[in-house]
């Protein structure tokens, strides 16, 4: 994650310190932080990161080695079991496993 320091991801000064940046090559600042917040609202219904309010958020630091693993379990698919290939994660979540 960007703009993470010391655990701590604050949407706010990562638009402050990008704007220029992206809005240099044309592109639309609030909405590419706005993405890191959607990455971030999952990532906490996963219990990877923490929102502790709108603009601050705890992140581990082992944050991609999670999102790694988090992945490699979501997109796995157990042919065994599931012969339509059908993500693993989404099996569980859908209750077909």
């Amino acid at each position: 994650m960007s703009r993470v320091r010391k655990g701590v991801y604050r949407p706010s000064v990562h638009l402050e310190r990008a704007r220029a940046a992206i809005e240099r090559i044309g592109g639309d600042p609030e909405a590419f932080v706005r993405s890191h917040v959607r990455q971030l609202e999952a990532l906490r219904r996963a219990c990877h990161a923490e929102r502790i309010e709108a603009d601050h958020w705890r992140v581990p630091a082992d944050l991609p080695e999670r999102g790694q693993a988090y992945d490699l379990e979501w997109f796995s698919v157990d042919v065994n079991r599931n012969s339509k290939g059908v993500p693993k994660g989404a099996q569980i979540r859908f209750g077909l496993l």
